[in-house]
Parts: structure tokens; C-alpha cells; sequence
């Protein structure tokens, strides 16, 4: 890696996890002050603030006309797979989860007609803005032109994951139900279609956000993850997805 995405990965790693701390230590040992907890509300945006900031000082008066090019609001047929793809592998995993384990049920659901107040909540507070403008925005190039496609998406993957650590030890989070080698497996399997959708868009971060906020919401629809047959269920459909990219877009991971 280069200095830039150690800098950039370093400060994120550090200032999430301080901000998550008080929450672990409350979930896992003794309460703390209230006023503690609520920093980490604000973790979960200190990748794209952080990438904003890096960005803006490495780009300089460019900054304005670069970060234009990233957000394209011209409607193509990409949109409509952002759209469907994660609900459609969410909602056909957690059937084959019912039909594979009968016994299965879905610990407090979300009906569907409230998945677009779902999906505005984690658009704007679960993630999906809070992260894009640095995962994607910031440090990918630079992860590619170092290291290409491949591993360039496998050590971004693998970091993502390792981000989300504090998170197994807070009460109530999704992350507190899994085992983190699964998560982080599968986090970094997901981060191959989100380079995938990234390079297919040149690199707009509007869709990179919008594809976030539905795989989360998905996630909280279809809840698969809730038994262990349904993470493996899962994770299987999205290697096989995988490997269908991989093969009608020959070019999808190899670098030119």
C-alpha cells in the first residue's frame, strides 16, 4: 500500500474504534455516562469524512470539478440492477433458508411495505453515506493502480471487515449474532461486487451509496444471517453470482 491509503486507513481504524469504545466497554463490562454512548453515533461516518478531507486536500482547487464527476445522476440500466440484485439474493436466501431449516424463524421482522423508510434510515444514518465517500471515493484508486483489481478489492475487503469489529461486542448489532470469520468472509466476498459496480459506473460514488443503502436494507428485510444455514446459503448465492460476473465480463477483476 502507499502512504496515503496506510494514512487513510490508520485514522479511520483509530478514530472509529475510540468512538465505538464507550459502547463496548457499556455492552461488555460496566455502564458509562450517557454522554459517552453517543459518540458512537458518529463512527459509522468517519471513513468518508476522513476520505472528504484527504481528497480535498490532495486535489486542491480540482476538488469542486472532480467530486462532480463522481456523482452521475443520468438513469441507465445499472440502476436497475443496484436496485434488484441484493433484495432478490436477500429474499431467495432466506427462502431456501426456510425450506433447508424449517424450524428457522425471523426474530422481530420488518414488514416490507417498511422498506423504504428502512432504506432512508440506513441511506443516511446506517452506513452508506457515512462510508462511501471513503471506501470508494478515497482510497480504491489507490488501491488499484498499487495493487490491481483483485487485491487491491481483497485488502480493502478484508480492512472493511476489520472495521466493523467493535461492533461483535455491542449489545443489539447485527455483528453480535455472527461469528466474525463468517462476516468477514462474506464482507469481503461483497466487496468484490461493489468494485464491480464501481468500475462499471467509472467510479460514481452516487450509485456506490445507493448500492450500500440497499444491501443493508436488504439485509434488515431478509435476515437470513439470523441462522447459521442461512449465512452459508447466502454466502454460497453470492459466489455463484460471482462467478457469473466473472464469466460474461471476462475483464470484471483483471487488471489491463
Amino acid at each position: 500500500m502507499n502512504k496515503h491509503s496506510i494514512k487513510f486507513f490508520s485514522i479511520v481504524l483509530i478514530i472509529t474504534w475510540l468512538l465505538w469504545l464507550p459502547t463496548v466497554i457499556h455492552s461488555q463490562w460496566t455502564e458509562v455516562p450517557s454522554f459517552l454512548l453517543l459518540f458512537g453515533m458518529f463512527a459509522s461516518f468517519t471513513p468518508s469524512i476522513t476520505g472528504l478531507i484527504m481528497l480535498k486536500k490532495e486535489k486542491g482547487s480540482d476538488f469542486k470539478s472532480y467530486f462532480k464527476t463522481k456523482f452521475n445522476f443520468k438513469f441507465n440500466k445499472i440502476w436497475l440492477l443496484i436496485l434488484l440484485i441484493f433484495p432478490l439474493q436477500g429474499g431467495l436466501t432466506l427462502f431456501m433458508t426456510r425450506l433447508a431449516d424449517p424450524d428457522f424463524v425471523v426474530q422481530n421482522p420488518i414488514p416490507l411495505a417498511m422498506f423504504p423508510l428502512v432504506f432512508l434510515q440506513i441511506l443516511f444514518i446506517g452506513g452508506a453515506l457515512g462510508e462511501e465517500f471513503g471506501w470508494r471515493g478515497f482510497v480504491y484508486d489507490k488501491l488499484e493502480a498499487k495493487h490491481g483489481i483483485f487485491l487491491g478489492t481483497l485488502i480493502l475487503g478484508l480492512i472493511w471487515s476489520l472495521w466493523h469489529l467493535p461492533l461483535f461486542f455491542m449489545t443489539g448489532t447485527v455483528q453480535s449474532n455472527l461469528p466474525i470469520w463468517q462476516f468477514m468472509i462474506q464482507n469481503t466476498v461483497l466487496a468484490y461486487f461493489y468494485t464491480w459496480i464501481y468500475r462499471k459506473t467509472d467510479g460514481n460514488i452516487l450509485l456506490m451509496i445507493l448500492l450500500h443503502a440497499v444491501m443493508n436494507t436488504s439485509a434488515a428485510m431478509f435476515p437470513y444471517w439470523q441462522s447459521n444455514t442461512g449465512r452459508y446459503i447466502g454466502l454460497a448465492l453470492m459466489l455463484i453470482m460471482l462467478a457469473v460476473i466473472g464469466l460474461v465480463d471476462r475483464k470484471a477483476f483483471k487488471t489491463a
